[in-house]
């Protein structure tokens, strides 16, 4: 028989690195607001994973007082559906930025003036080449922020639109023609496009009016599982 106390030394080292990562994803923002946990919860949702991996490379930015919010769900400005849903949202003294979180992989095609997306899935092993079609995520994410700008009754502050592709993505012919403020990104690459705003734009928001913002907007991200179910199920009609 082996020893007891081996086989409990040998438990608790293959447990703890994973009571350790818990611990600290149970300090952030994200948990805080969403309530999902790291291990039962969030791995095995691949949409609420990409959000918290867009947050987790922005989070810094809560040192410099920004407020970040999850799954925001705003009255739609559209005659198909009640509500539209913001995955994150970053307020700070640069302004508003909106964030599309696309937790794809394979190859991503598309322009701002079409309809329809394309994610390409290339032949792998034991595995036939896979071509998906996707709603454009410019005209999704500019959904949102109009429903935005009409909640919070404001043209002035300035807004920045971010689709997310995961590191996983190839984004291979990706054109914008009349799309300011908006960026077709892999996360990757998050850091840098955020810290080039910072650079060129000037302060619009102070402290005080950061927190107002997130205080109007905070009780739009804590909504009913009824109100969420109801926005699934009317975006699944439309599809």
């Amino acid at each position: 028989m082996k020893n007891p106390l081996a086989i409990i030394f040998y438990i608790i080292c293959i447990v703890t690195p994973f009571v350790v990562v818990e611990i600290h994803y149970m300090q952030t923002t994200y948990y805080k607001a969403t309530k999902r946990l790291f291990f039962t919860g969030l791995l095995l949702d691949k949409g609420a994973y990409g959000e918290y991996k867009t947050y987790s490379r922005l989070r810094s930015y809560e040192n410099a007082g920004a407020k970040f919010l999850f799954n925001v769900y705003l009255p739609s400005t559209s005659k198909y559906t009640d509500t539209t849903e913001i995955d994150v949202l970053m307020i700070s003294d640069r302004g508003v930025f909106v964030f599309e979180s696309k937790n794809y992989s394979g190859w991503i095609f598309g322009n701002d003036k079409q309809k329809m997306w394309t994610q390409c899935l290339p032949q792998g092993k034991g595995r036939q080449a896979i071509k998906e079609k996707f709603f454009n995520p410019v005209w999704q994410n500019n959904a949102h922020i109009k429903a935005l700008r009409n909640l919070i009754q404001s043209n002035t502050i300035p807004v920045y639109s971010l689709i997310v592709f995961s590191e996983r993505c190839t984004l291979k012919e990706i054109s914008l023609y009349n799309s300011p403020n908006t960026t077709v990104l892999n996360r990757n690459e998050l850091n840098q496009v955020v810290e080039n705003v910072y650079s060129y734009a000037l302060p619009s928001l102070d402290q005080g009016s950061i927190n107002t913002l997130y205080s109007l907007l905070l009780p739009h991200s804590q909504v009913s599982d009824a109100v969420k179910q109801q926005h699934i199920e009317q975006i699944n009609s439309r599809k």
